[in-house]
């Protein structure tokens, strides 16, 4: 090989690394994102399922934010196994 093709597969070799680098980055600047749209979501349904049925011990509102958290948490490891 010549000087000049080494040069030029280090070259893409940094590429690459530095490209694994943004995608990681982004990956963990998107999870509390994801979690806190997970949360939010399940709050205004609950919130909404309660003016519409009016129960009094809010009950819909804590099992819609607990499914609005596990979404967010699935999505998450979703995230994290796309990228490995």
């Amino acid at each position: 090989m010549t000087e000049e093709e080494d040069k030029k597969k280090a070259a893409e070799a940094e590429g690459r690394s530095k490209l694994k680098m943004r995608q990681r980055v982004a990956l963990w600047t998107g999870i509390p994102m994801t979690m806190l749209a997970g949360l939010l979501v399940g709050y205004l349904i609950g919130i909404g399922l309660e003016s519409v049925f009016h129960t009094e011990n809010n009950i819909l509102l804590a099992v819609s934010v607990m499914f609005g958290v596990a979404a967010g948490f699935k999505l998450v490891f979703e995230q994290i196994k796309k990228l490995e």
